[in-house]
């Protein structure tokens, strides 16, 4: 059974095999979540994580890191991270049940976006879809990077209402 992939990823692996890359799901994966080009993604790990080109990085590594991306992008408290482990997993999310790639959406908030990891591997989710080879496997989740991303999620507070004196309130009270 083949798996279909997103066009996202497979541009995003595309420019990866083109840079001479292997072993960039860490990269991949930032760069759905966090809406980077390969280059930047790349760059990023390879400033902040100490990536080293077709080298992996560890994700206890990266969930230090990955707070300095508002840095990177020279924008103020635009993402906000979470780390949620197995156990947390099980209590907030899925109530007792196994995450695996393929379950992941039913569990997740749609318009939240989450690098997800399993074992030995690293997958984006935006949008409530998994951008990754991976999509659709068994692979179970170990740990999950929840992404807020403030531009999308800005609150928009109604506009007080307020009565001129003299105004359609004072009719309304003269009544």
């Amino acid at each position: 059974m083949k798996r279909k992939e997103t066009e996202l990823f497979k541009k995003l692996h595309q420019d990866s095999l083109n840079n001479g890359d292997t072993n960039s799901c860490t990269v991949l994966s930032s760069c759905v979540a966090l809406d980077l080009t390969y280059q930047q993604g790349y760059n990023f790990l390879e400033r902040f994580a100490g990536r080293i080109k077709r080298k992996g990085c560890y994700r206890f590594d990266l969930f230090k890191i990955y707070p300095k991306i508002n840095e990177y992008l020279n924008v103020k408290g635009k993402f906000e991270f979470k780390h949620y482990d197995q156990t947390e997993l099980r209590r907030k999310f899925t109530r007792g049940e196994t995450m695996t790639v393929n379950n992941c959406t039913q569990f997740l908030n749609p318009k939240k976006r989450y690098i997800i990891y399993v074992t030995h591997h690293a997958v984006g989710v935006k949008n409530n879809v998994v951008h990754d080879w991976t999509r659709g496997s068994k692979k179970r989740v170990q740990d999950v990077l929840e992404v807020t991303c403030k531009d999308e999620y800005e609150e928009v507070k109604p506009k007080s209402k307020t009565f001129k004196a003299g105004g359609f309130a004072s009719v309304l009270a003269n009544l």
